[in-house]
């Protein structure tokens, strides 16, 4: 009688990213190229304009994730939701679903689908570029050992202009911990942040919006008038783009206001750009910063 072996075949971890599409047979080369994506798969494949999905990875279906990925964007340690034009922003990825192994995949694009900003990898996430049609395109992504169910946190740094709104396309990967391709749900959301710039000459006219800078006591002087009580806060950015200082206010006043912020001893001198927030409303003016 014939005696027949069957070789074992890797399995396939669900932290390979993004198939979006049902498969039928998988060959033993999809296995294979699905194998190597456990430390992050590979760049443009989050459903953003002009890219494919990796429908020769991962069977199962695409899913709405618009509240299944939740992507949180900070700047100083709050959250904001207009983006300050050269200064880097903190971006907190989280799933609804708190599943044992999952990946994920986000780009950054302008309104004219070009890239927009520079991501910078932390500790559990690492950069891609992107490939084909997409080349120029930025990545971040998870890494390996970091498919857990905590999420991911990493940082992305502005244009240095204004370039209107961008979307952060997100695809993640929810898996049902089988071994293979099949099973597998992916979810695709688009998040979108609008710029500060743009309301910057509108609101500084309206409400006679002043910034100064008194180096006797290293101290950010500000002086605004406005019609509604807002929470206020303030970051300062230098010429190279950096964030070198922002802090929470608290609650505005009606009518005239006047905010004196002590800024850190150590910043450096020189030419600095103050953005400062009432809610949804933006200020900004230079300052001298001279010790």
């Amino acid at each position: 009688m014939k005696k027949y072996y069957i070789l074992p075949v890797l399995g396939i971890t669900i932290t390979t990213l993004l198939g979006f599409q049902r498969l039928g047979t998988i060959s033993a080369e999809q296995v294979h190229v699905a194998s190597k994506f456990t430390s992050g798969s590979p760049g443009s494949y989050t459903g953003a304009p002009g890219e494919s999905t990796c429908t020769n990875c991962h069977g199962g279906a695409v899913n709405d994730g618009s509240t299944e990925n939740m992507l949180r964007i900070e700047m100083g340690g709050s959250e904001v939701f207009e983006y300050t034009p050269g200064a880097t922003h903190d971006l907190f990825l989280t799933t609804e679903s708190n599943v044992t192994k999952k990946g994920f995949q986000i780009t950054a694009l302008d309104e004219n689908d070009n890239p927009a900003g520079v991501f910078i990898a932390s500790t559990n996430t690492k950069l891609l570029n992107g490939s084909g049609g997409t080349t120029g395109r930025k990545y971040a992504t998870h890494n390996a050992g970091t498919n857990s169910p905590n999420g991911w946190d990493f940082s992305w740094t502005a244009p240095s202009n204004p370039v209107g709104s961008i979307t952060f396309y997100v695809a993640t990967n929810k898996s049902n911990a089988n071994g293979q391709s099949s099973g597998d749900v992916i979810y695709l959301s688009q998040h979108v942040i609008g710029t500060s710039a743009g309301l910057i000459e509108q609101t500084k006219a309206a409400s006679d919006f002043k910034v100064g800078y008194s180096p006797s006591n290293n101290q950010v002087h500000l002086n605004f008038e406005l019609e509604n009580v807002g929470e206020m806060f303030i970051s300062v950015v230098d010429l190279s783009g950096k964030l070198v200082f922002a802090q929470n206010l608290g609650k505005s006043m009606n009518g005239k206001n006047a905010q004196k912020i002590t800024l850190p001893s150590d910043l450096s001198d020189g030419m600095h750009i103050v953005n400062f927030f009432v809610d949804n409303n933006a200020f900004s003016g230079k300052i001298m910063i001279a010790h």
